[in-house]
This record gives structure tokens, C-alpha cells and sequence, in this order.
């Protein structure tokens, strides 16, 4: 009882009134961007969204050769929810409506830092004779519109893609975890089921999430302490994640298992080693970069309308490259400090789990995938990780 009454008083830091305005502000604000940007008519869409929820109705799939390439073999769930939409509403309310639901993540962006940002006492910021009142309010909501207009965002608000509609789930999961971390002495262990439970929620639908599962995975034991701790949390994440991928995914792990005699058909099966198909690990390594020099450039190359951003919907951005420019200067200022023996301001875990999350997450997609749209949660948090790295190292 304790720990649900701990948990709703963070989640509501501003009061549950604006948190419902600012997550109506930011439904409303999606569903009319969705309708300004135009109808959706991405190559994802016309070559398989549709025909996979309609293959799933009428049971084309042991009858259909591969009609949408290595796509034929993805969980159908979304598509289907995407083909009653289709079939229930005109295409400019489908695209409000995928709108409303693709603005929920900057509200989650929203609560994320607030969280994080609640403990920081308001300050005010003068040039000239005008002052500025900061809070942890307005940081907050001034993160989640730099979320809002990053050039992932803007290519996904209202599309098919399904990369911003599995991240609902993976934000709540990073938002229970940071909530969890406020007390690191004392962390729900069961919060952190519930954290894992959603995350797996996301991969049961599209298991591009994984980049954030495993990232969470990894970030956890380094901001808590002890062995048993460490386990006891690693433990109730994964198991949460199970249960979570099973409900959204089993029924499709089960179908592919039947017949290919591999739950993530045709994926992973230089392990399950189906018998329709070689013995390999199935990837898309068109965007990968071609040296470790090469992959420390990609957040450059984001700064232009390279070859590399042209392939992905053409974008200009400067957040990583911002983003890692000051985590050079953060490593260089804490070697310093070490060596001069500074004491500098004691980081919080819940900021320290959204900065290795963060770093984990966009090494592990680099190396993966190097798809842009895979990395649109870490886009949307880049923000808040510099200023994360500003207040504690700079203030």
C-alpha cells in the first residue's frame, strides 16, 4: 500500500490536473500534426501492413510465397489494429487518431523528466531587464516538445511504422524504473516487474525493442548496489519481460513454432536451425557503419543531409552530436576531477540509469541496426540526458 501511494504521488509530481492537460495538449497536438503532415503512403505500408492483418484473417500464410519479403513473418497485431482503423474510419481520422495515440510519448517524455527534475529547486534567469522563472515544470515540458519536433518524430506522427507506438510502453517502463530509483535503498521489486512487464509488451509487438530491453537490463545493476540486489532486480525485469512478450507475441511464437519450429521465425535460426530455412542470424546491414571511426561520425552525420540521413526521410539534427560533445567533456571532467581529487555534485541514480540507458541503447542499435527510426526513443530523451549532464557537472 506504501509503495502504490509512493509510486501515484511521483507519477504526479504536477498535480494530476496538468499532468491530464499536458498529456491532452500533447494527444491533440499529435492528431492535428498527423493531419497537417498528410495521409500516410509509406513503402512499409503498401508492402505488408495491410496484407499481413489481412493474410491473418483468412489464413493466407502456409498458402502466400514470401508476398512481403521477410516481413510476411512479423507478429500481425499492430497491422490488425491498424486494418480495423482503416476499415472503421476515413484516412484523415485514421491519421488523427494514430495522432492522439503516437502523442503519447512526449507526455511520457514529459513525466520522465519531471521526475527527474522535481528535486531541482526553481531558479531565475535574467538578461538585461528580463527574468525567466525556470522550473521543473517548464524544463520539463520544454523537453518534451524538443521530443516533439525531432526529425524521427515528425517522420513517424501518424504513420504505420509501429517504431512510435511500441515505445509507449517502453517509455512507461524507463518511467517506472526512475520512479522505483528515487528511493535506491529501498526499490519495489515488484515496480520493477511491472517495469519489465511493459517492455515486454513492446517486443511481443515488434522485437526492435530490444535495443531498450537490453539497455535496461544493463543499466539497472550499475546504480544499485550489492549482488543480491543486483539479481533480485535483474531478475523480476526479466520475468516481467517474459510474461509481457508472451501476452502481446505468444499467439504468433506459438504459430511460427508449429509450423517452422521457431517462435521468431525466420529470425535466430542460426539457433532454433528450422529446417525451412539456413542456418544463419537473418540482419539488415545496409546502414551499419564500416569502421569504429565510421560509427563515431553517425551522430555528425545527423548535423547534415548526408547519403546516410537522405536514405532515412532526409533530416538535419544536431542533438547527438550535441549530446556527445558533452559526454566527452562529462568523461573529461570527471577524470579530472578524480585526479584533483573535485568533489563534484553527487548524481542521483534515477539520472544515472537514464544516461547508461541511454548510451547503452544507442551503442547497441549502432551496432544492430543503424536504422534511424529504431532510435527514436533515445532521440526523444537526448535532450534530457544534456541536461542531466549541464546541471550536474556545470552547475
Amino acid at each position: 500500500m506504501r509503495t502504490q501511494s509512493t509510486f501515484q504521488g511521483r507519477l504526479f509530481d504536477s498535480g494530476h490536473a496538468s499532468s491530464l492537460l499536458v498529456l491532452t495538449f500533447f494527444m491533440v497536438l499529435g492528431g492535428v500534426t498527423s493531419i497537417l503532415l498528410g495521409q500516410d503512403n509509406n513503402w512499409d505500408l503498401r508492402n505488408y501492413h495491410i496484407y499481413n492483418a489481412y493474410s491473418f484473417f483468412i489464413e493466407r500464410g502456409e498458402l502466400d510465397i514470401l508476398p512481403a519479403q521477410l516481413q510476411s513473418f512479423f507478429n500481425p497485431l499492430p497491422d490488425i489494429f491498424l486494418l480495423l482503423l482503416i476499415a472503421s474510419f476515413k484516412p484523415i481520422m485514421v491519421g488523427f487518431i494514430l495522432g492522439l495515440i503516437h502523442g503519447i510519448n512526449y507526455f511520457l517524455v514529459f513525466k520522465i523528466a519531471e521526475v527527474l527534475f522535481v528535486e531541482i529547486p526553481s531558479h531565475i534567469i535574467s538578461f538585461r531587464s528580463i527574468s525567466i522563472l525556470i522550473t521543473p515544470f517548464k524544463m520539463a515540458l520544454l523537453i518534451s516538445l524538443a521530443a516533439f519536433i525531432a526529425p524521427s518524430s515528425l517522420n513517424l506522427l501518424g504513420t504505420s511504422y509501429h517504431d512510435n507506438l511500441i515505445t509507449i510502453p517502453l517509455f512507461i517502463s524507463v518511467l517506472i524504473i526512475i520512479i522505483s530509483l528515487k528511493d535506491s535503498q529501498n526499490i519495489s521489486t515488484i515496480l520493477i516487474f511491472y517495469s519489465g512487464f511493459a517492455a515486454g509488451l513492446a517486443f511481443g509487438i515488434k522485437m526492435t525493442a530490444a535495443v531498450y530491453i537490453l539497455a535496461s537490463a544493463l543499466g539497472l545493476p550499475f546504480v544499485v548496489s550489492g549482488i543480491v540486489k543486483k539479481t533480485r532486480l535483474f531478475s523480476a525485469y526479466s520475468g516481467g519481460v517474459i510474461v509481457g512478450a508472451f501476452i502481446t507475441g505468444g499467439f504468433w511464437y506459438l504459430k511460427m513454432w508449429q509450423i517452422y519450429a521457431n517462435p521468431f521465425f525466420p529470425w535466430f535460426n542460426n539457433i532454433f536451425k528450422s529446417p525451412e530455412l539456413l542456418n544463419l542470424a537473418i540482419r539488415d546491414t545496409r546502414l551499419l557503419p564500416g569502421s569504429v571511426i565510421d560509427g563515431l561520425l553517425y551522430p555528425f552525420y545527423f548535423m547534415y543531409n548526408s547519403q546516410y540521413t537522405f536514405a532515412q526521410g532526409g533530416f538535419r539534427d544536431l542533438r547527438f552530436a550535441l549530446l556527445f560533445l558533452m559526454l566527452v567533456i562529462f568523461v573529461i571532467v570527471l577524470f579530472r576531477g578524480r585526479i584533483n581529487k573535485i568533489q563534484n555534485l553527487a548524481m542521483s541514480a534515477n539520472s544515472k540509469f537514464i544516461l547508461l540507458f541511454s548510451i547503452f541503447a544507442y551503442v547497441i542499435w549502432l551496432v544492430q541496426f543503424s536504422i534511424y527510426r529504431y532510435l527514436f526513443m533515445i532521440e526523444a530523451l537526448a535532450f534530457l540526458c544534456i541536461a542531466i549532464i549541464i546541471y550536474y557537472y556545470f552547475k
